[in-house]
């Protein structure tokens, strides 16, 4: 959170090294924690002012090319330790979904992008329906859902969770909303 506050204030494109691996590394510690479409959406290939060129490469590629071209790389030092869950699963669990898929990577990451499409898809539908009790109670639970999202943001909830929209929906459906 902190590096991308400082990004922030750079005004600059910058450009990241994320992976496909990062991306799948991503993909699975949202689906550990729990998550809907947008964290199975994994990491955008924008966000702001930050660009992820890298991300259809996996890191074999990326140290490939470095080997091959003689360039030399900095490892982040955290990168070694288990004490992080990315790290663990980048050590422990994704050497196992490797042994059942070479390519799991590629693939998690393949699929991330069709739930980004998709999240964007139902978003976009969400943002024409109007924000009444009466068509509420109508709209499809995906649609609903992110409807209150939006509700909640513009009604400063910084960052509305499924217990927040599940909350405005008991209110919904209450006999008194």
């Amino acid at each position: 959170v902190a590096r991308y506050s400082y990004f922030e204030t750079l005004g600059e494109k910058i450009a990241t090294a994320h992976t496909a691996d990062d991306n799948a590394e991503t993909v699975l510690m949202h689906l550990i924690r729990g998550t809907g479409l947008k964290g199975l959406g994994g990491i955008t290939p924008v966000r702001g002012n930050v660009i992820r060129p890298m991300l259809s490469c996996t890191r074999a590629d990326v140290e490939s090319f470095l080997e091959e071209w003689c360039l030399n790389h900095i490892e982040d030092s955290s990168n070694e330790t288990d004490a992080f869950l990315r790290n663990r699963i980048r050590h422990h669990v994704m050497p196992l979904l490797k042994e059942e898929n070479p390519r799991i990577a590629e693939s998690l990451s393949a699929m991330a992008l069709r739930l980004r499409q998709d999240e964007e898809a139902l978003s976009r539908f969400a943002s024409g329906v109007p924000l009444s009790v009466a068509s509420l109670r109508q709209e499809m639970p995906a649609v609903r859902a992110r409807i209150l999202e939006r509700f909640l943001k513009e009604s400063g909830v910084r960052e509305p969770e499924a217990q927040h929209i599940s909350l405005a929906e008991s209110l919904i459906f209450s006999d008194n909303p």
